[in-house]
């Protein structure tokens, strides 16, 4: 899309980074990311009444979670590797 709005094409090798750099288009995966740290941070804040933390810290008691390779949590995102 970048390429496009700029007129640029890839025989013209310009880095994905200069092309942002004249769009000035941010990075959507860095903005994501920032993202859903600040409003981590922001409901980590928060006390104990509020129910956003409470349903992000609540944990089901159905059980074990089924076999295989587990879908990832949004806070498991946060833990790191």
């Amino acid at each position: 899309m970048e390429r496009i709005m700029t007129g640029i094409k890839l025989v013209q090798r310009k880095a994905n980074e200069w092309l942002r750099g004249v769009t000035k288009v941010k990075n959507w995966v860095t903005e994501v990311g920032m993202r859903k740290f600040r409003w981590a941070a922001k409901i980590s804040a928060l006390k104990n009444d509020y129910w956003v933390k409470r349903i992000i810290e609540w944990t089901p008691r159905l059980g074990k979670r089924s076999g295989g390779r587990h879908a990832m949590r949004w806070s498991d995102s946060l833990k790191g590797p």
